[in-house]
């Protein structure tokens, strides 16, 4: 309901400002050349890049982490346990075409929920087949969607695990006041937010290493 109301408010705004063209300066343009099915050979001499590769690991382990953080949510909303191994396969599978992330779904809150997801994406998959995304795209503007991803990402997500981490790391009695735990923690998030999850995961292993956790 939230995120609903959030869209439809912000669309509203957005399509009022619209009268002011001094006040849009972004309005999204659409190449309809590009809605279309494309078939081809693909090129997979992708190791020779070095940033694929690393692009490639980050958003790997990006995956994994929004399995277990949205996958969690998304089954406490619903009241049901989430089996993290079943999501990340069916999620890596779906990974094989387009990038499709595990998300947080507002059709949890349904009385079926598997239901209510099934129909969803039917829609959703009219909606491409059809071409509409991009008449939609003309009047939703992209703000409405990253608006309420950042409040979901940084108040539900990042504050829920951090949270969760923190608990889970074991007491530490000595002159820093925290333990190699922390370190732990501490290393894998800023360094995820500085440079990528993987680089994050990577940093996070050694200091467990080092310090034999």
């Amino acid at each position: 309901k939230t995120i609903i109301i959030s869209v439809i408010l912000s669309t509203i705004a957005y399509n009022f400002l619209k009268r002011y063209p001094a006040l849009v300066k972004d309005e999204p343009v659409a190449d309809l050349a590009n809605e279309r099915f494309r078939f081809g050979n693909i090129e997979w001499k992708f190791w020779t890049n070095r940033r694929v590769v690393l692009g490639a690991l980050a958003l790997a382990c990006l995956n994994i982490g929004a399995n277990i953080s949205f996958g969690k949510i998304t089954g406490s909303i619903a009241g049901v346990d989430t089996n993290i191994d079943h999501l990340a396969i069916y999620s890596s599978l779906a990974d094989i075409g387009s990038t499709v992330e595990a998300i947080i779904s507002g059709t949890a809150t349904a009385p079926r929920p598997l239901l209510s997801s099934v129909l969803m994406m039917g829609i959703m998959a009219a909606i491409l087949l059809f071409k509409l995304l991009p008449t939609i795209g003309r009047f939703v503007h992209r703000s409405s969607i990253a608006g309420f991803l950042f409040i979901l990402g940084t108040f539900v997500t990042f504050a829920t695990n951090i949270q969760g981490a923190l608990a889970m790391a074991p007491e530490f009695a000595g002159p820093f006041g925290f333990s190699p735990w922390g370190m732990v923690i501490g290393s894998t998030v800023l360094v995820s937010a500085r440079w990528n999850p993987f680089y994050g995961l990577v940093a996070g292993l050694a200091i467990k290493v080092v310090f034999g956790l």
